[in-house]
């Protein structure tokens, strides 16, 4: 879920944060991933919600937003994500994205 000079920021960021207490981080469960990844980009003043979107009876799905601490009423937006999970990962990716664009 990071890449680039973000995947060596983050591994250098688990590594003074939890000594290595989860092994091999990749191979947990993504549920598990997704709090240490909200904690990291928490860190960076990135903050990532995920919202259930319930204006459909039959149809629930999800939106995420991404808030810049450093960039005042910048908000990044999807919608109709079909899972909690898929909304993470898709919030991830675009926060890996402008990370590694900043860096």
């Amino acid at each position: 879920m990071t890449t680039g000079k973000n995947k060596q920021q983050f591994e250098k960021w688990l590594e003074k944060n939890f000594n290595n207490h989860y092994g091999d981080f990749n191979s947990l469960d993504f549920r598990f991933q997704i709090g240490v990844y909200l904690a990291y980009y928490d860190s960076l003043g990135i903050y990532i919600n995920v919202i259930s979107d319930f204006e459909h009876i039959c149809l629930e799905t999800f939106n995420y937003e991404i808030i810049f601490k450093n960039h005042v009423n910048e908000i990044e937006c999807n919608q109709g994500i079909k899972t909690r999970n898929e909304a993470y990962k898709e919030a991830f990716k675009k926060a890996d994205e402008i990370i590694n664009k900043e860096l």
